[in-house]
């Protein structure tokens, strides 16, 4: 009897550390999970240069490749210290600020995040790749033109005042408005925005728009003459192929689990791709449908860079139903973000806006758009399996039975994101203005920013600036005294071509008589005088 209770007993211990080993390992997964999306939203970085550079003049590239490294770095150093713990510590208890900011999990106190498995690390690192994607999409719209000084500052009150209280709200698990909270959530749903339709894209497509009206826009795009380097299309293209790997990393990785979630990850990365490449086809057709046939040859003309514009505004405008639509609803919402993208970019440009990338209508209105249609497509099944089954009836798309409870939260979110991100940008960046460093001056705008901030050499691209570009010493005219003598001319001492008949190089007489002409191969008599003259254009070239 004492035999069989030892092994009773031991078979219960067994049992008890299988579970527990079980569920170590599960949240370990999850938790690479995490770093593995980090990883990927953080590549967009390179995607969003290679877009910008594409998109500018051949003598500002290296201004902004500068500009996107130092806000990603300043953004981590910023977010580590203040910005994840106001937006994802835990929550006052009581008070007006209850589910807007939170408490902890400031400047990486050890005891706050060490869990064990390393959950906490990893979510840390993939929300900074958030935070620092919504930092490099905000001061898109204003490139070539915005100082370097002018952008960081921004960067500052985006990480730490602007954006942490909109992700502590619908983020996290204790924010007012979160569809993950345990109980009192708004309007008994919650906001429902899975992978930042409204965090993210939203709230750096309306900086952006705020930036660029009050900055103004660049004196080329009041003067039609916006110079694009000749490799931009190709950047262009680089760059959304780039953005598009990535964004299956934002939107995979936005489940926070992996174990028990595969077929809701797998699901979501399927209705990304559908949007996107709608997206991409409804830019097109609509762009070309505004722009009509050629005057030219009377053809409709494809631009690559409007079939850019499409998948992103998909990409965008699916990111906050991404996980509870299906492919119907997927790509009703990548064509309705592709069309409004084309009408809002061509509004913008008659209202005089410089939005150099198209920022507003991308992620400002895409993310707007997914807020709404979240509340419209998201089924019934698919709401159960990504939060809970006992109010997916009520939570659903109001085309599937829905009570409207889900637009409701969404609409609410769209406002009060609206208002907060419109007013307090707008406080910073008339500061800005007001203390004459938002932006650069009209000689370092007309000329180069590469050479005026980076002592750069600009090599086979036309000048700057006449009074910026130095011209290197083996490239200026010789003096006259230092230029090399013309050879002397040989004078024919022959009567006569062989064969006569004709003048021809080498002298040659008419008929066989005479002293020939000497021709130069373009048919100009060659004498000391033209010869100078040819060496003077050479040296002066």
């Amino acid at each position: 009897m004492r035999h069989l209770a030892q092994t009773h007993i031991r078979k219960l211990a067994t049992a008890e550390t299988l579970a527990a080993f079980d569920e170590s390992v599960q949240e370990e997964i999850d938790a690479m999970w995490l770093m593995i999306g980090a990883l990927l939203v953080f590549l967009m970085q390179a995607g969003y240069a290679m877009v910008e550079v594409g998109s500018v003049a051949t003598r500002n590239p290296q201004k902004i490749i500068l500009k996107n490294l130092l806000e990603a770095a300043f953004s981590a150093v910023l977010f580590g210290a203040v910005g994840y713990g106001l937006a994802f510590g835990n929550t006052n208890d009581e008070g007006i600020l209850y589910g807007v900011i939170g408490k902890d999990f400031f400047l990486f106190k050890k005891d706050d995040y060490s869990d064990g498995t390393g959950y906490i690390y990893a979510s840390w690192l993939l929300q900074w790749a958030f935070v620092a994607l919504t930092c490099t999409i905000a001061c898109a719209s204003m490139t070539e033109r915005i100082t370097l000084k002018a952008s960081l500052i921004y960067v500052f009150f985006l990480v730490c005042i602007i954006y942490p209280p909109i992700a502590c709200i619908i983020w996290n698990t204790q924010g007012i408005g979160s569809a993950r909270k345990d109980q009192d959530r708004l309007f008994g749903c919650g906001v429902l925005d899975f992978a930042g339709a409204g965090v993210i894209h939203m709230t750096g497509g309306i900086s952006a728009l705020i930036g660029a009206i009050i900055l103004g826009p660049r004196r080329a795009f009041l003067m039609n003459e916006v110079d694009v380097c000749e490799y931009g299309k190709m950047f262009q293209t680089m760059g959304t192929l780039v953005l598009w790997f990535g964004w299956f990393g934002l939107h995979g990785a936005s489940s926070m689990h992996l174990v028990n979630y595969g077929e809701v990850v797998s699901k979501t990365l399927i209705m990304t791709t559908i949007s996107a490449t709608i997206g991409g086809f409804g830019s097109v057709l609509m762009s070309t449908y505004l722009r009509g046939k050629s005057e030219v040859d009377g053809l409709y003309h494809l631009k690559p860079e409007t079939f850019h514009k499409g998948v992103l505004a998909g990409l965008v405008s699916i990111s906050s139903g991404c996980s509870v639509m299906e492919p119907y609803g997927a790509a009703i919402t990548g064509l309705l973000g592709s069309f409004l993208c084309v009408f809002v970019s061509n509004l913008l440009n008659e209202w005089g806006i410089d939005d150099v990338l198209q920022v507003f209508p991308v992620h400002g209105v895409g993310g707007a758009l997914g807020l709404i249609l979240t509340g419209v497509f998201a089924t019934p099944h698919n709401y159960g399996q990504v939060y809970e089954t006992g109010r997916a009836d009520k939570c659903a798309g109001v085309l599937f039975g829905g009570s409207g409870s889900q637009l409701a939260a969404n609409g609410v979110a769209f406002v009060v994101i609206l208002l907060w991100v419109s007013l307090t940008s707008a406080a910073v960046f008339l500061s800005l203005k007001a203390c004459g460093i938002l932006r650069v001056s009209e000689q370092v705008e007309d000329g180069s920013m590469d050479i005026s901030d980076h002592a750069a050499v600009i090599t086979n691209s036309p000048p700057a600036s006449i009074h910026d570009l130095v011209i290197p010493e083996s490239s200026k005219p010789l003096p006259e005294k230092e230029k090399p003598k013309p050879p002397p001319v040989r004078k024919s001492t022959t009567d006569g071509g062989r064969g006569g008949g004709g003048e021809g190089r080498g002298g040659g007489g008419k008929g066989g008589g005479g002293r020939g002409k000497v021709p130069s191969a373009n048919g100009v008599r060659r004498t000391s005088k033209n010869i100078k003259s040819n060496v003077e254009m050479t040296s002066s070239i």
